[in-house]
């Protein structure tokens, strides 16, 4: 009884402030009830300054957009590690490479991750220079899997929670040139 009493006299004085909006729930605890719980989610409005609740989720609010994309890359630089010592591989001059290289890519993959901390939506698609997924050059074939699309703003989010898409770029196959050397550039374009 004294805990309902206790709870009515917090909501009493609550409802002497002006202005504010009281609920209140009723509690009853007893022995076949011995604990209860009350709860409202805690919700936050802003007015701009004629007094109207402001929704920023939409795009027609009148602010003006701000964008900043975060594109960031992993690595391309891929290293194919030979089973064989240099001076133990053998140039076939008809197929204009080693024939007797094999190994292993050291690592395959690269990620870029793009990620939209604009307050508007943003458009990404990502390919190499000549607009296609799949290159090849040298005897190595790269390729981008990834999903083009809109990136959501970040109105409502935190930051580590930017919207965000990434794009795996991959190599594969057997270089016929031991010399560094570029496959492809891989593009990212945004638009809004």
């Amino acid at each position: 009884m004294k805990k309902i009493l206790a709870i009515l006299a917090v909501v009493a004085l609550f409802a002497c402030l002006g202005g504010l909006n009281v609920f209140a729930d009723t509690i009853v605890l007893d022995d076949t009830n011995p604990t209860g719980t009350s709860d409202r989610d805690v919700v936050v409005n802003v007015k701009d300054a004629d007094g109207n609740i402001i929704d920023d989720t939409t795009e027609e609010t009148g602010t003006e957009k701000v964008y900043s994309v975060d594109v960031a890359w992993e690595s391309m630089t891929f290293v194919f590690a030979a089973d064989q010592n240099v001076e133990d591989l053998v140039w076939d001059p008809a197929t204009h490479s080693y024939s007797n290289l094999t190994g292993n890519w050291e690592d395959d993959t690269a990620v870029v991750t793009v990620s939209n901390h604009s307050n508007a939506t943003v458009d990404v698609a990502a390919a190499f220079t000549d607009g296609s997924v799949s290159y090849e050059k040298l005897g190595v074939t790269a390729t981008i899997a990834g999903t083009d699309g809109t990136l959501d703003s970040a109105v409502g989010t935190a930051v580590a929670d930017a919207p965000s898409m990434t794009y795996d770029v991959t190599v594969s196959g057997e270089p016929t040139q031991l010399s560094e050397f570029v496959v492809e550039t891989v593009v990212v374009t945004l638009s809004k």
